[in-house]
């Protein structure tokens, strides 16, 4: 037997071949009496998507690109691999950009994985400039998502721990142990402040989301002011 085709899957399922494309896309208008036709299907005759004809067909691959700033940090690496495995389930490659926290990098990694034409985009930003070109050049029709950085472009899903919280309930733990002199350690890709007083101001930013550690110390600072520091 040859390469077996979408038309041989949507033959052996009972469906049409659109039905067997909207699964293999993720589509969620497709109710579950064909979802449970089609992907036993697609197992039982071993059918591997072709990038290139869905690319032709809807001028997107079904590849989704990732841009982060580092493989080498376990929160990093937990990212990766989450999409490359839910990738892998859906029938996407994933294709992996790092921007090493560098802001012209990162930028060359924008255009590099919009050049590809991906089904979508998952993006780490490192900085307010890096966030302010991607929404320049953004094309509204793809789907992004935001991870681990919050409240940046309008309309678009964000993914984010809440550092805030984390080191609000972090700090207050030590002055309730009687702790009154805390320090707090901030780490920046590309540095946003150069002093205590440049950091403290980005509380007041609107963008300052982009930042965890900006992030944790309004944590900080919600806790102290609480005990009166």
């Amino acid at each position: 037997m040859g390469k077996v085709t979408i038309v041989d899957v949507a033959r052996f399922a009972g469906v049409s071949v659109p039905t067997v494309s909207r699964v293999l896309n993720g589509n969620t208008n497709v109710n579950n009496e064909l979802r449970h036709k089609v992907e036993p299907a697609i197992t039982a005759m071993h059918y591997t998507p072709t990038l290139s004809a869905r690319s032709t067909r809807t001028g997107t691959s079904n590849v989704i690109s990732i841009i982060l700033p580092s493989f080498e940090t376990n929160m990093f690496t937990s990212l990766l691999q989450g999409a490359a495995d839910t990738c892998m389930e859906k029938g996407y490659s994933l294709s992996v950009y790092q921007s090493n926290g560098n802001i012209e990098k990162e930028i060359r990694c924008v255009d590099a994985a919009r050049q590809t034409s991906p089904s979508g985009i998952l993006y780490c930003p490192v900085s307010i400039e890096s966030v302010a070109y991607f929404e320049k050049t953004l094309n509204r029709e793809l789907p992004v998502v935001i991870v681990s950085r919050r409240g940046l472009i309008d309309g678009v899903p964000h993914v984010y721990y809440d550092d805030r919280a984390g080191c609000y309930t972090a700090t207050k733990y030590l002055l309730q142990q009687g702790r009154r002199h805390i320090a707090f350690f901030a780490g920046f890709w590309e540095a946003p402040g150069h002093d205590a007083g440049g950091l403290l101001e980005l509380l007041q930013s609107d963008h300052h989301g982009v930042y965890s550690s900006i992030d944790r110390l309004q944590g900080y600072v919600d806790a102290l002011t609480e005990f009166g520091l």
